[in-house]
This record gives C-alpha cells, sequence and structure tokens, in this order.
C-alpha cells in the first residue's frame, strides 16, 4: 500500500482536480477537441496550434499523468519532447500554422484563431472545442480563461503545439545567424542584441520588431 501523500498520489490527486471540463462532456458521451498556441509572443517565427482528440482519458491517466505537473511552459525541452512522445501514443492529434508573414497581415488575433482553425480541421469528427481563452464563433466551443492551468487536455494540446514549434525554431538556427535554438524566437537579450548586429531576417514579424 502506498504511503499518503506520495508524490504519485499527489500529482494524480492535481490532476483529477482539473479533469472537470473533461469528465462533464465525456460521462455524456462526447468527444473533445482541445487546443492551445506557442509562439504567439515570439518576435520570430509562426504561430503553431495543437489540438488533441478526446473521447477516452481513463488509459493516458492510468498510466502516463505523472509527466506533467504545473505549467507546462516550465518543463525542460527534452522533458517537453518526450512529453510530445508519449501523449502521440494515446490521442489523436494535429497543428495548425500561421505564418510570420499572415501575423503581420492579419493581426495576432486573427491569426491565433486562423491557425486553430486550422487545426480542427485536421482533427476533425469532435463534439466540443475546449479552447485556452481564445473564443472560435465557428465551433461549439468552451474558451477557458487560464485553460492551460484548469484542463488537463489543454495542457497536453499546449505541450503538441510547443514541442512541434522548438523542433521548428531548431532547424532554423542552422539556416540563420540568430539563436533560435535557444531563445526559440522570443525576446530575449541574446536574440535583440543579434537582431541589432544582423539585422531582421526573413521570419522575422515586423509589426513585432518595428520599435528595436
Amino acid at each position: 500500500m502506498g504511503k499518503r501523500g506520495s508524490r504519485k498520489a499527489q500529482t494524480r490527486n492535481q490532476i483529477q482536480e482539473i479533469l472537470i471540463y473533461e469528465g462533464q462532456f465525456l460521462k455524456r458521451g462526447l468527444t473533445l477537441a482541445c487546443v492551445d498556441e506557442a509562439g504567439r509572443g515570439a518576435l520570430a517565427g509562426p504561430l503553431l496550434v495543437g489540438a488533441i482528440f478526446v473521447d477516452d482519458i481513463n488509459a493516458f491517466f492510468q498510466k502516463e499523468c505523472s509527466f506533467i505537473r504545473g505549467d507546462s511552459k516550465k518543463l525542460k525541452e527534452e522533458d517537453r519532447f518526450l512529453a510530445f512522445d508519449t501523449i502521440k501514443k494515446y490521442f489523436k492529434y494535429s497543428v495548425g500554422i500561421t505564418t510570420h508573414q499572415e501575423i503581420d497581415d492579419i493581426g495576432i488575433v486573427k491569426a491565433t484563431k486562423l491557425a486553430m482553425k486550422r487545426a480542427l480541421e485536421n482533427l476533425k469528427n469532435f463534439d466540443i472545442v475546449l479552447s485556452d481563452f481564445i473564443d472560435l464563433e465557428d465551433y461549439d466551443c468552451i474558451a477557458i480563461t487560464k485553460g492551460d492551468e484548469k484542463s488537463f487536455c489543454i495542457r497536453l494540446a499546449s505541450l503538441v503545439a510547443k514541442a512541434v514549434r522548438d523542433k521548428m525554431m531548431i532547424e532554423y538556427s542552422s539556416k540563420y545567424p540568430f539563436s533560435f535554438d535557444k531563445h526559440k524566437g522570443y525576446g530575449t537579450k541574446e536574440h535583440i542584441d543579434e537582431i541589432k548586429t544582423f539585422g531582421l531576417s526573413d521570419i522575422h514579424r515586423r509589426s513585432f520588431c518595428y520599435n528595436i
């Protein structure tokens, strides 16, 4: 018998507390598409949305829940990649992308919704969308403020988005004189110093870099 208050038991209790949204629909036989984005505030590169199809959480919850605690943004890069590989074993997933040019052309809010719609079009055959904050008018959508904290499956979608975008930015680091493998296009001091040295690359968002 496990000790009361053990780390594994604490993790399960934490996750049970954020399965409220998923549980109320899955118990009624409804399927979910859970979506979240990565790269919204970056100065360079695409915005990427991860979406996962959820019709059953039990198998994943029983075997693989322990690696995800708290804010998914705080996971180490290698842990995000491991989480993504694990998620793929249990869930159908898709990604939607809007490019740096689309972000400049239509603005970040519309670009975020567009990437979400692209991810959902690839996923198909779901009843309800759970989204982190963004309301999608074309779907039966529940927009949850701080959704990656309150919904376990939105957190999983967030990990998909972050892992896929991280890999893209790592690839960009071999094509441009920027440390995209480190800062992933976000506005760190290192990145801003690189922009001042090399100028803007063709994947930088001009609308985000006008004052640098």
